[in-house]
């Protein structure tokens, strides 16, 4: 893993971190009216399972950052 690769992983998390709370501030906007009476569960599920995604994609982001670190140790 080169410093690139752990950057450019870490800026795709960061977008998905913010992909998802906008989706759930979304969400929350259209439960919160009284005239948006529809069943949100499947998008629930959805976000859930993206927010696991994102959870994964973090444990790799960590991964690659110590693999990075000790490649760089190993150089110096």
């Amino acid at each position: 893993a080169t410093r690139a690769d752990v950057m450019s992983y870490e800026r795709a998390l960061v977008r998905a971190q913010m992909a998802y709370r906008n989706f759930q501030g979304a969400l929350g906007d259209v439960t919160s009216r009284s005239d948006m009476d529809m069943d949100i569960a499947p998008v629930d599920r959805e976000l859930k399972s993206f927010a696991d995604t994102i959870d994964d994609a973090r444990d790799t982001a960590d991964g690659l950052a110590d693999k990075y670190a000790s490649l760089s140790r190993s150089t110096s």
